[in-house]
């Protein structure tokens, strides 16, 4: 795999340099069209149509068929650089055969599961729906061969040690991703048959048991229990299958391509493989193979990862026979030293379309894969440095070692994600989406990306300059990071600072209490700002000063004397080991008086200002304090306008500063109040006026919300975010065709703004106007992919009847983000009420249900779902469970009752 990689502007994920989409969350690359893979290129010229599926698939021919099902080619007129394969589950022996309704079922629930995947050993599942009486499931057209293909092919039927070493590690990796699946995905057919490869000996595992379901005319091939010579033998008990069953299938798989023995001929016996020729790494393969076969589950290999790691150290071997020989020249000899793994010297001799030829200094030649080269400058003649990856007795293949320092790294980071440790990395730089960053210490630069949510000092705001100017701060700054998601193989590395700190918070918490003592004095930073006191950073943990431990405790509120960031003194009061609960006392920022300044100690009044006399600065409480308890007129000389003014800005930031506060801690009444005083100060601050309407707004006062922002936008026309805000202010008072104006104004200052097509298509779906709707939706999402909007849009196609690109709609706010649990109860409830597919309904529920286990409509959506298919059983648990969270739950006290009867 190339290690040239770009990152997803609208997730951040990254990707392979040659994606044509974002392999997280969908969004298209600006250069797809010249991001195929030679693997999925589809014929230069145009492919005659046989026919047309879903008024969207175009088939261009047939390329396998069996029992119920048919294979076929086709264009997605959607995307028609991207040809598709699509499996067809035919009528055949009509609608009342036992065994099609059992593949019917199995293929619903199959692709139900399998849509939801996304792994590079995969095939991508796009769709999967019924049309005139036949099943169809759309997915990736991958060109390649099987490994049964590959076998006839071979003069004995046997591949190399390395060539095997390398698809075992393939399968390994894949049947990881499906073991770790929450529940886990057993595959159960792994056989030469379901493995391909392409001609970039990329692997990919196919048929998901779907083809053993309705391909009944092949059961000596594939039944319903798995492949014979291939299944495990609990796979023809009646315990349900584990992962020890892949483990069995991968084992025998292996063997057959090292032994050349087809293990269907005699099931559960297998001919020793005589591997001691290849000195103790032969014995140790020998020994893994026959470990993975054993006949008893519980003396196989634990995991596929053990597996792997395994065959990652076999790699590194020597994989020639030992036999004697003449002696080979010297130039042979100082080869056959060489070692897999090995860094060593090469000169550049040829450059060619499928690699780079370069000349090892031990006088060999070797060849570095094009996918391997990404340095564009080099050139014939040039010595760089190589890492062997193979050696066989045709040729000996490089890799660069860069690539080797890449894995490297990623093994690291890798190890960090396995024992849950935390990691230090610094910004390097930020999108829209979040930040993206490095780490010290890595042979190579792997980049890793925190999402904004997961940004500790990124809080709820609408102002996007606040966002850009947090963003812009953090760039060089190290931080310290929870590894969330760590996948090489995706190029996917997913961080929280938030998770990070919050963990070493914890860890540091656990130290402080340990170290304090009561009475002792603390420096310390204000956290953040309560009703009912103010948290405060000691050296990483935090303590709580309640308002009545205030120097004054008869203030209106603590924000009236600190604010978040100011630097303060404390005391430690008591330490509560068992709750890890610190109490502390705010000391007065300042030294008590001095004899020398009475007057001023005791009316509070400073010395007059003017500006041949600067003021001397004051600590951040006292200018506090000053500010909430005297005027500027107060403060300064009746004939000083240069004092007044500054002290007049100082009081309005003091004022918005405060009021955002409110804002955020959703004490909306007070934040007005706030605003209102700025006003006051200066009616011209068009800040005051937005954030004025930004509190009433969240207070439900809309229409002095609307006025507010109208007053902003008298002081300035183009203020993005005011004129947005004055169209949700209209929405609210259902003054939709004003809120269309609002949002359509928004688009003329800034035509890129997302947001404000997604709520000129809400305005206009109000208005009943739903092709102007889905055309701003379109446009929203071609900006920037978000789940809600894809909502949206399919909310809009539920209202035209067009209910299967309403679907189509669902699924893509799943895959924009998996979390999102409106867009699992949106499609639940299309596929439940509109289709009656009850049975795949009741699967979305349960994914969401896992996401958010406590939702009451999930699980009464969960609940109905189980009545109509018959499972009354199932129900009194969750009945119980929602009562438990909803005691007077009408619906659930219904279903109690029916369920009683």
């Amino acid at each position: 795999m190339s290690d040239a990689i770009k990152f997803c502007e609208n997730c951040g994920a990254a990707n392979r340099d040659v994606a044509q989409f974002c392999s997280f969350c969908g969004t298209t690359f600006n250069n797809a069209t010249a991001a195929m893979s030679k693997s999925s290129t589809p014929p230069a010229s145009p492919m005659r149509t046989i026919r047309t599926i879903k008024r969207r698939y175009s088939v261009v021919s047939q390329i396998g068929q069996g029992g119920f099902g048919t294979i076929y080619q086709a264009q997605d007129q959607r995307f028609p650089l991207a040809p598709r394969a699509i499996k067809e589950i035919n009528w055949t022996g009509g609608p009342h055969n036992p065994s099609l309704q059992e593949a019917i079922e199995a293929f619903k629930q199959e692709a139900e599961i399998l849509s939801s995947l996304m792994h590079p050993n995969l095939p991508r599942i796009y769709d999967y729906f019924e049309e005139n009486g036949s099943w169809y499931l759309v997915m990736d057209y991958i060109e390649g061969q099987t490994l049964d293909e590959l076998i006839v092919q071979t003069p004995d039927g046997k591949f190399s040690i390395p060539q095997v070493l390398a698809i075992a590690i393939q399968l390994c990796t894949v049947l990881g991703y499906l073991h770790s699946q929450q529940p886990a995905i057993i595959f159960r057919d792994l056989k030469p048959g379901n493995v391909m490869l392409t001609s970039e000996d990329h692997l990919y595992l196919i048929d998901f048991g779907i083809a053993r379901l309705f391909k009944p005319g092949k059961e000596q091939d594939t039944i319903a229990l798995g492949s014979p010579g291939y299944a495990a033998p609990e796979q023809y008990g009646k315990a349900q299958t584990t992962a020890q069953a892949d483990i069995y299938s991968l084992g025998a798989t292996i063997h057959h391509l090292i032994s050349g023995h087809d293990p269907s001929v005699t099931p559960f016996t297998f001919p020793s493989l005589q591997l001691e020729v290849y000195g103790s790494s032969g014995t140790e393969l020998a020994n893994l193979i026959n470990r993975m076969v054993n006949l008893d589950k519980e003396q196989r290999p634990t995991s596929v990862q053990s597996i792997k790691k395994d065959l990652l150290r076999l790699v590194g071997q020597s994989w020639e026979k030992m036999t004697r020989i003449p002696a080979p020249p010297a130039s042979t000899i100082a080869a056959s030293r060489l070692r897999i793994g090995e860094i060593v010297e090469a000169r550049i001799t040829s450059i060619e379309t499928d690699g780079v030829r370069v000349m090892l200094t031990q006088g060999k030649e070797a060849r570095l894969p094009k996918k391997e080269y990404t340095d564009k400058t080099l050139r014939i003649g040039t010595r760089i440095q190589v890492c062997i990856i193979a050696i066989t007795t045709h040729a000996i293949v490089v890799s660069s070692k860069r690539v080797q320092s890449v894995n490297a790294g990623w093994a690291h980071l890798s190890e960090h994600y396995q024992k849950n440790d935390l990691i230090k990395g610094t910004v390097r730089r930020f999108n829209r989406g979040g930040i993206h960053v490095t780490f010290h210490g890595l042979a190579a630069e792997i980049q890793g990306f925190i999402p904004l949510s997961h940004i500790v000092s990124i809080k709820k705001t609408d102002d996007e300059n606040e966002v850009q100017s947090i963003l812009n701060s953090l760039r060089g700054k190290e931080l310290i990071l929870k590894i969330l998601e760590c996948e090489q193989e995706q190029n996917r590395l997913l961080l929280s600072e938030r998770l990070g700190m919050q963990e070493w918070r914890q860890q540091r918490m656990l130290e402080l209490i340990e170290e304090l003592q009561p009475e002792e004095i603390r420096p310390g930073i204000i956290s953040g700002v309560k009703d009912f006191g103010a948290f405060v950073d000691i050296g990483g943990a935090e303590g709580l000063v309640h308002i009545s431990n205030f120097p004054d405790p008869t203030i209106a509120h603590p924000s009236a004397v600190v604010s978040e960031g100011q630097a303060v003194q404390v005391r430690v009061l008591r330490i509560d080991k068992a709750q890890k609960r610190i109490a502390l006392a705010l000391l007065p920022p300042l030294a008590p008086a001095s004899k020398q300044q009475p007057e001023r100690t005791r009316t509070h009044t400073p010395p007059t200002l003017s500006p041949e006399t600067p003021p001397t600065p004051l600590p951040p409480l006292k200018q506090a304090l000053q500010h909430t308890k005297t005027t500027p007129r107060e403060l300064t000389g009746k004939n000083d306008p240069a004092a007044l003014e500054a002290t007049q800005r100082i009081s309005i930031d003091h004022y918005l500063q405060n009021g955002k506060q409110m804002l955020d801690q959703g004490q909306y009444k007070q934040a007005i109040q706030h605003f209102k005083n700025a006003i006051k100060l200066d009616s011209t601050n068009k800040n005051s006026y937005y954030y004025l309407g930004l509190a009433y707004q969240k207070n439900g006062e809309y229409n002095e919300a609307l006025q507010a922002f109208e007053q902003t936008l008298l002081r300035d026309p183009t203020q993005v975010y005011a004129l947005l805000n004055k169209g949700h202010a209209l929405f609210a008072l259902q003054r939709f065709e004003d809120a269309l104006t609002a949002y359509e104004e928004t688009i003329k200052v800034s035509p890129q703004f997302a947001e404000a097509y997604m709520h000129k298509g809400n305005a206009s779906a109000q208005l009943q106007r739903y092709d102007e709707a889905l055309d701003a939706y379109d446009y929203a999402l071609q900006l920037e992919p978000q789940a809600e909007r894809y909502i949206a849009q399919g909310e809009v196609l539920e209202q035209l009847s067009l209910t299967d690109e309403a679907l189509d709609a669902y699924n893509h706010a799943i895959r924009a983000d998996t979390y999102c649990i409106p867009a699992y109860n949106h499609k639940g409830n299309l596929l439940f009420h509109t289709f009656e597919r009850y049975q795949e309904a009741f699967f979305v529920y349960e994914r969401a249900l896992k996401l958010a286990p406590d939702n009451v409509e999930l699980l009464l959506s969960k609940a109905l779902a189980l009545k109509y298919l018959g499972r009354n059983n199932d129900l009194p648990p969750i009945i119980q469970k929602i009562l438990s969270i909803d005691p007077y739950n009408d619906q659930a006290q219904a279903l109690q009752k029916n369920t009683q009867q």
